[in-house]
């Protein structure tokens, strides 16, 4: 592939920083994925798609394409577009550049959508003049569908949170979902209101500006190619987007002002935006349509010893992957499963991602159903032969590759397992949250995610393939350590989804109202200031007056006592 600015120089590994060559080894391995993508033997991701190398050939402009064919437009034209990079920072989950070369790559990729997609294109509104004092604060969110994924709950913590309070008002700004599922019409419950995006641009826009935002929030923008072309243009007087563990850094939109996230969920040298830390907050976890029950010996106990019976034998240690297809595209985390099965021969590793019950269009970058079956050969292959593991036939095949399963299943299959995998480099966050929340152990690699949400004695963590194999049996064969996890993990459940959703929120909510331009706190600080200003100026007028008393006194004493005063003389009479 050609780079848009001139070959690059050659970086060897050895001159790469020892903290960023899981980047170089993920770099590596995807330009031999773009440079193989027609070989039909080899996994091809979303990146790994057909369509012309060279990077100045003109999209084909489609007249009756909508936003919802953005996604996949958008998969295409970066295939030609990117070139990678030792050097660069990119998003391990959409590769954009964080310290782009020349034009901005998404720059680059809107005007590429733009000139093939007409509908696509979008204009600004101009922004509402600041909220007046006594209103509700209008603060947007901005989602594709508020579909299931640890962004969106973010949101709808905050949501939940600020509608406690009588100083704002939330806005769901999303596109409709037919059938809506249970997921989206608890999370929309979370919103003062709605404000449903129409399938044009344009008049998506128009929805925008006619919510009167006063602060817009992008949910998902890396998650969700349709959020794209509204990011990359004005519709509030302040617009940022929440910061998880897809975003590697910047995307170089400069109509976004702020970054938010959770403490450790973003590096601010990555950004050159200014990226705001919120305090941990209580995430909503799935509402009961989607597998919660009690947990109780009955029914549901016999249900998982079905779904175990039907993946792995009685005997087996099964182990859950939660993950879709495309999480797995980065090769750099084929050893770990290797390892697993190499290290236990009990082991079966189930690969299996939740199937939403609405997927009535590809709203993210994902591999069509069609695909599924090739693409799961071709992926189970390759992490058979990867890192010179090279398995036995007998061991490949505890390996299985499953299609999406529905979210109680996968749940249910999450709570039978012996634990959670995640062999991702960067950390897979949605995975997470299911093992907490199904109080499952997990053996991760390391990662700031799994530091936040499954910390506290829930996770093993490893620092290489053999490490995670190693860790993957200990929590097989040794009961009390599996025990000891176990309850680490309910005590992480309660600090992550205890309580009302979103918590008190009050970094979050000063931040808001601050960006606003009225910040409720602003006139006690003031008035605190000036009383800490007046008592000061008082103390130093009290100091002064005694300076001077005390100085005159010193001067007198020098001087000596004043004479006596002389009496006159009466004259006598006559």
């Amino acid at each position: 592939m050609r780079p848009p600015s001139g070959p690059r120089p050659e970086t060897t590994r050895a001159q790469v920083p020892r903290s960023r060559r899981w980047l170089a080894a993920a770099l590596d391995a995807l330009e031999a994925g773009l440079a193989a993508r027609d070989d039909e033997g080899r996994y091809r991701g979303p990146l790994f798609v057909g369509g012309a190398d060279e990077e100045d050939e003109a999209p084909k402009r489609n007249d009756e394409c909508t936003l919802q064919d953005l996604p996949r437009l958008l998969d295409a034209v970066l295939a030609k577009l990117h070139h990678l990079h030792v050097d660069d920072d990119v998003d391990v989950a959409t590769f954009y550049d964080a310290a782009p070369r020349g034009p901005s790559l998404v720059r680059r990729l809107l005007e590429r959508v733009r000139r093939a997609c007409p509908a696509a294109s979008v204009d600004g509104g101009a922004p509402r003049p600041a909220t007046p004092a006594g209103e509700p604060i209008r603060v947007g969110f901005f989602s594709g569908r508020l579909r299931r994924s640890p962004a969106v709950r973010l949101a709808v913590a905050a949501a939940a949170a600020l509608g406690r309070d009588g100083a704002f008002r939330t806005v769901a700004c999303c596109f409709p979902t037919s059938p809506a599922d249970e997921w989206t019409r608890a999370a929309l419950a979370a919103f003062a209101e709605a404000a449903p995006l129409p399938a044009d641009g344009p008049g998506a826009a128009r929805v925008l500006v006619e919510a009167r935002l006063d602060v817009l929030l992008f949910v998902d923008l890396p998650l969700d190619a349709r959020a794209l072309p509204f990011a990359s243009k004005r519709f509030a007087r302040v617009q940022a987007a929440l910061v998880w563990a897809h975003f590697g850094g910047s995307p170089g939109l400069p109509q976004l002002d702020y970054y938010l996230g959770l403490d450790g969920a973003a590096d601010q040298s990555k950004f050159a935006e200014q990226v705001v830390r919120l305090r941990p907050m209580t995430l909503p976890p799935d509402p009961p349509a989607l597998g919660e029950r009690e947990r109780r010996r009955g029914a549901d106990a016999e249900a998982r010893r079905r779904l175990r019976r039907r993946h792995a034998a009685p005997d087996a240690h099964l182990f859950v992957v939660p993950a879709a297809l495309d999480r797995l595209a980065h090769p750099a985390g084929d050893g770990a499963l290797a390892a697993v099965l190499a290290a236990d021969p009990k082991a079966v590793v189930v690969v299996a991602a939740a199937k939403a019950p609405s997927e009535d269009f590809p709203d993210r970058a994902d591999e069509p159903p069609a695909a599924a079956p090739p693409v799961a050969a071709a992926l189970q292959r390759r992490i058979c032969t990867s890192g010179g593991w090279s398995l036995a036939s007998e061991a490949c095949g505890r390996l299985r590759v499953l299609r999406p399963l529905p979210v109680s299943e996968l749940r249910a299959l999450a709570r039978a397992s012996v634990a959670v995998l995640d062999p991702t480099v960067a950390g897979h966050a949605d995975g997470l949250l299911l093992a907490a929340q199904e109080h499952a152990p997990v053996v991760s690699r390391r990662s700031g995610v799994v530091d936040a949400l499954a910390g506290r004695g829930q996770a093993l963590v490893a620092d290489d393939d053999a490490a995670f194999g190693r860790a993957a049996l200990r929590l097989a064969t040794q009961r009390d350590l599996r025990r000891t996890a176990v309850a680490a993990a309910r005590a992480n459940a309660d600090v992550l989804f205890g309580g009302d959703a979103g918590g008190d929120a009050d970094d979050l909510r000063a931040f808001l109202a601050a960006a606003a331009g009225r910040h409720p706190l602003a006139a006690a600080r003031a008035a605190a200031a000036l009383r800490r200003r007046a008592a000061l100026v008082v103390a130093a007028a009290v100091a002064a007056a005694v300076a001077a008393a005390l100085t005159l006194r010193a001067l007198r004493r020098r001087e000596g006592p004043p004479p006596a005063p002389r009496r006159r003389r009466a004259k006598g009479r006559l």
